[in-house]
């Protein structure tokens, strides 16, 4: 295992320290640890000499800013995520880049602002065969544009399906709720419904059995081979 060959071999310790910062900030995250999420990124950026880990960080780090309400932190970063001088040329992470930006508009309410970000990630993407980022983009691109939300919703379900992402996918279901539900279609609405519920009681079974783990205390490692235990 990964965390067995850091411990004893100090050579893959240096290797990947900055990938397993990144990768327990991304554990924070979906186990709504906002403040050890940051920490995370915040240690991986600090440690990593890599142009596209570094980019992933950052990016990863402005959406727990902006979905934390850390405004001025988010602005911090701001033009190390700025998609037209991205350090990285990873196609993937510039359509990521867009998403986020498109998200901040959306949250400020800047919404044709926000339609050409998301339009620009959309096509960015369009070929690369990349099912996270497309149903990210899709699903926000419904939220943007009501008048295709159907057809948007049905093609950003499909991609979380390819994804295999239960939170996107829970994303997606929601959305697909709401409409629905305000279309007045009450049993479409109630069977997606009990889906949601379905996969909210399996969520909240597998973040409780990852609380009992003793992996999870790996979220209060700050950094350094000293103080490193698994």
């Amino acid at each position: 295992m990964m965390l067995d060959r850091m411990r004893r071999i100090p050579e893959q310790f240096s290797r990947f320290e900055s990938q397993l910062h990144t990768l327990l900030g991304m554990y924070c995250w979906v186990m709504r640890l906002p403040e050890d999420a940051e920490r995370q990124f915040q240690a991986a950026l600090r440690t990593t000499q890599d142009t596209e880990l570094w980019t992933v960080d950052n990016l990863s780090l402005a959406i727990v800013y902006l979905l934390t309400c850390k405004e001025s932190d988010f602005y911090g970063l701001f033009e190390r995520i700025t998609p037209s001088t991205l350090q990285s040329r990873s196609t993937p992470l510039k359509a990521s880049a867009h998403f986020v930006y498109s998200l901040h508009s959306f949250l400020h309410s800047r919404l044709q602002e926000a339609k050409s970000h998301i339009t620009d990630s959309v096509t960015i993407v369009r070929d690369e065969g990349i099912p996270r980022i497309q149903a990210l983009a899709t699903l926000l691109t419904a939220k943007l544009f009501p008048e295709g939300a159907p057809d948007m919703l049905v093609a950003g379900n499909n991609w979380a399906i390819k994804s295999c992402d239960q939170l996107l996918l829970m994303w997606a279901n929601h959305l697909i709720y709401d409409l629905h539900s305000s279309y007045g279609n009450v049993e479409q609405a109630q069977l997606v419904r009990a889906k949601l519920d379905q996969s909210h009681a399996c969520l909240s079974q597998s973040m409780e059995a990852a609380l009992k783990s003793p992996s999870h205390a790996l979220i209060q490692w700050e950094g350094g081979a000293e103080t490193f235990q698994c």
